[in-house]
C-alpha cells in the first residue's frame, strides 16, 4: 500500500463522522422516546422535568452531530474537488489511491567467475559474482524501493558471501538492499560474491538436481539389465529475487546458475548364481546367489564417512557370507569405507564388496520377483545414491 496522504486522513475523518451519525441519531431518538414516556407517566408531577431534560439533550446532540457531519463532509469535498461541488454532496464517493501500478519484469542479471571469464563450466569451490540490474520502466517515481535476493544457503560455502554492493545487508538467509527512490527510466545495479560449496551432499540436494534426458533414458533401459550406469546430473544454484516499492506491485525472478556435474560416487551392482556364473539359469527358491558391489570415485573431490548399505529383504534372503568388512545387523548390511580421496578407487580398478545368500522365499512384496534390495551410498551423512535392486523370479 502507498504511504498515507491527505486523502487517507480525510477518508478516516469521513468514516469517523459517518460512524458517529449512525450511532448518535438512533441513540438520540431512543432518548427522546424515553423522555416522552417519562412525561406521559409523570402526569404533571415534578418527574416530568426529567423527561424534558432527556428530550432537550438528545435533540441538542443530534443537531450538533448532524451539523458537524455536514461541515466536515463539505470540507472534504471542497479539499479534494476544488472548484467542483457534487450534488447531492453526501453521495460523492471518496476514493484514495490504494492500487499499485503493474510493471513488466524489468530485471536483468548475470553470473561471472571472479578474475575469470563468464562461467562456462562452473565447479564447486569457484568464486562467483552475481549482478542484478533493475530498471524503473514506469513514468512515475518509485519510493522506498527494496531489492531482496533469497539465495540458496545449501550451495554456498560457509561465510563466503562478500563484497555486497550499495550497503546491502546479509541476514544469512537473504540479502536486502534499501535503494530508496528510483526515478522514471532510471536503473540501479547490485551485486555480491559467493563461493560454491564443495560439499556434494549439499550441492546434490533434491531441490537442485534435474537429470538430463539421456540420464533418464539410461536409467529406464540400461540399469535394470546392467546395474548402475555412468550418468550426469544438472545442478542449479538459485537466486530468488524480489523487488518492492510503495507505488508498484512486487516483481520477482527465479534466477538459476547451471552447474553440470558427474554423479558423485558410482557403484556397479550385479547378481549371479554361484552354480551358474554366467547367470543363464533363472533363480528359484533354494538357489545360492552372490551379490557384488563395485564402487569407484571418478570425481575430483574427496568424500568423508562413506558408507554402502544393503537393506535386504529378510523374508526372501538368508545371508551366508559377507566380504569387505560389512556388518549385518539383522536388517541391513553396512560397509563403513571411511574416506575416499579424489579419483580413488579408479574406474578401471574399483573397490569390490559383496555377500552370498540363499533364496528362502518369495519375499515380503512378491510381484514376480524374489529379492527386493534397497541399496544406498552415503557420504558426509547425506545420501548420494539410492536404488531398489529387484531380482526377477522365473
Amino acid at each position: 500500500m502507498p504511504s498515507c496522504r491527505l486523502c487517507h486522513f480525510l477518508f478516516l475523518a469521513r468514516n469517523i463522522t459517518d460512524f458517529i451519525i449512525k450511532v448518535l441519531v438512533p441513540l438520540g431518538i431512543l432518548l427522546i422516546i424515553i423522555g416522552a414516556i417519562i412525561i406521559l407517566i409523570s402526569r404533571g408531577t415534578q418527574i416530568a422535568t426529567i423527561g424534558k431534560r432527556f428530550i432537550r439533550k438528545a435533540l441538542t446532540a443530534i443537531i450538533i452531530g448532524v451539523a458537524a457531519w455536514f461541515i466536515v463532509d463539505i470540507l472534504i469535498v471542497l479539499l479534494l474537488k476544488p472548484g467542483f461541488f457534487p450534488l447531492p454532496w453526501y453521495a460523492w464517493e471518496l476514493q484514495c489511491p490504494i492500487v499499485k501500478i503493474s510493471l513488466p519484469n524489468a530485471m536483468t542479471s548475470s553470473y561471472s567467475l571472479v578474475n575469470d571469464i563468464e562461467p562456462t563450466g562452473v565447479s564447486p569451490g569457484d568464486t562467483i559474482k552475481y549482478t542484478l540490474t533493475y530498471t524503473n520502466t514506469s513514468d512515475k517515481n518509485l519510493s522506498d524501493l527494496v531489492i531482496v535476493v533469497d539465495y540458496d544457503q545449501n550451495q554456498i560455502a560457509s561465510n563466503s558471501i562478500a563484497n555486497i554492493s550499495s550497503n546491502g545487508t546479509d541476514d544469512h538467509d537473504k540479502i536486502t538492499w534499501n535503494i530508496g527512490n528510483l526515478g522514471s527510466k532510471q536503473s540501479v545495479t547490485v551485486s555480491y560474491d559467493f563461493v560454491l560449496t564443495t560439499d556434494f551432499t549439499k550441492l546434490l540436494s533434491k531441490s537442485s538436481i534435474k537429470k538430463n534426458l539421456i540420464s533418464k533414458i539410461a536409467e529406464k533401459l540400461i540399469r535394470p539389465a546392467f546395474g548402475q550406469v555412468l550418468t550426469f546430473v544438472t545442478v542449479y544454484y538459485r537466486n530468488i529475487v524480489s523487488v518492492y516499492s510503495n507505488q508498484a506491485e512486487a516483481e520477482s525472478l527465479s534466477d538459476p546458475l547451471k552447474i553440470t556435474l558427474r554423479n558423485t560416487i558410482y557403484a556397479k551392482r550385479n547378481y549371479y548364481l554361484l552354480t551358474d556364473i554366467s547367470n543363464f539359469g533363472l533363480p528359484t527358491i533354494g538357489n545360492k546367489l552372490r551379490y557384488n558391489i563395485k564402487y569407484f570415485n571418478p570425481t575430483a573431490f574427496g568424500f568423508a564417512n562413506v558408507m554402502i548399505i544393503s537393506d535386504y529383504d529378510q523374508n526372501s534372503m538368508a545371508i551366508t557370507r559377507i566380504d569387505g568388512g560389512g556388518v549385518d545387523n539383522g536388517d541391513k548390511i553396512i560397509w563403513n569405507l571411511g574416506n575416499l580421496v579424489a579419483g580413488q578407487p579408479p574406474m578401471n580398478n574399483p573397490g569390490c564388496i559383496g555377500y552370498n545368500f540363499t533364496i528362502k522365499g518369495h519375499g515380503s512384496g512378491y510381484f514376480g520377483q524374489f529379492i527386493d534390495n534397497i541399496f544406498s551410498v552415503m557420504a558426509n551423512g547425506g545420501v548420494l545414491e539410492t536404488r531398489n535392486d529387484a531380482l526377477s523370479a522365473p
